[in-house]
C-alpha cells in the first residue's frame, strides 16, 4: 500500500510539472507556425521585389542601349563607314577620330559598360572606343577574344538581325593576362529601308549583373539569362 500511496504522489508531482510546459507548447507550436509563415512571406516579398527592381534595370539597360544605337548610326561619320566599299577611310582621321569618341561617349555615359564596339555589315570595319579596324581579323582576336570562340563563330554573332545575348564567359581584352566574365549584349541596326548596317555591342561585367539581381549575396550569378543567353527574362 505504502508503494502504491508513493507513485500515486510521484505520478501527481509529476503531472503538476508537465502540466505548465504542456500547456506552453500547444500555445507556441501555433505561434511558431504563424511566424514562420509570416517571415517566410515577407522574405518572399522583398526577393520578388528585388527581382522586380533588377529586371526593371535590365530592361533600362537594354533602352539605353537601342537609343544609343540609333543615334551612333544616324550620325554623319557611322553613315560613311556604314556605306564604305573599301577601307579609303581608315585614312580619314576625323571620320575615325569623331566615330571612336562619339561611340565613348555614348557608351561609357552608362556606367555598367565595361567596354563596347561597333561592327559594320557591308564592310566589317569594327570601331571600339580607342581605334578603328579595318576589318574582323585585325579586331578579333587581337582587342577582343572570347575563350574557345573562333573568329567565324564570333562573326556569325555579328551577322545577328535581332537582339542577342551572349552567355557570360570569359573574355581577353587587348590580350590581357586578366580575362573577366562579360555578359555581351548585340543590338543591330536595320535602317528604315530596311538594310542591317551592322551592330552595336556592349560588355558587362558578370559582378555587375550579380550585384544587380543578388544584392545580398556572394558567389556565381544565378539569374537565368546568364546561362541560357538568349532572352532577357525566363
Amino acid at each position: 500500500m505504502r508503494s502504491k500511496w508513493i507513485i500515486r504522489i510521484w505520478l501527481g508531482r509529476l503531472t503538476r510539472y508537465l502540466v505548465v510546459p504542456l500547456v506552453f507548447c500547444v500555445i507556441l507550436f501555433p505561434l511558431y507556425g504563424l511566424m514562420h509563415q509570416q517571415t517566410e512571406k515577407a522574405q518572399l516579398t522583398d526577393a520578388a521585389e528585388q527581382l522586380a527592381t533588377a529586371v526593371s534595370t535590365f530592361e533600362g539597360y537594354l533602352s539605353d542601349l537601342r537609343f544609343t544605337t540609333n543615334k551612333l548610326f544616324n550620325d554623319d561619320s557611322y553613315k560613311l563607314l556604314a556605306v564604305s566599299d573599301d577601307d579609303s577611310l581608315m585614312g580619314d582621321y576625323m571620320t575615325s577620330f569623331n566615330a571612336s569618341t562619339l561611340l565613348q561617349d555614348l557608351t561609357y555615359s552608362m556606367s555598367y559598360t565595361a567596354y563596347s564596339y561597333v561592327t559594320f555589315a557591308r564592310n566589317h570595319f569594327v570601331i571600339d572606343p580607342y581605334r578603328v579596324f579595318s576589318g574582323y581579323e585585325s579586331f578579333y582576336p587581337g582587342a577582343l577574344e572570347y575563350r574557345d570562340v573562333p573568329q567565324d563563330t564570333w562573326a556569325a554573332w555579328q551577322d545577328a538581325r535581332e537582339t542577342l545575348y551572349l552567355p557570360a564567359q570569359s573574355v581577353v581584352l587587348n590580350r590581357t593576362n586578366y580575362p573577366d566574365s562579360y555578359l555581351t549584349i548585340t543590338q543591330p541596326f536595320i535602317n528604315s529601308g530596311g538594310q542591317f548596317r551592322g551592330a552595336c555591342n556592349i560588355l558587362i561585367r558578370e559582378r555587375t549583373l550579380s550585384t544587380c539581381f543578388c544584392p545580398r549575396k556572394n558567389g556565381a550569378m544565378t539569374a537565368c539569362f546568364i546561362s541560357c543567353g538568349t532572352t532577357a527574362r525566363c
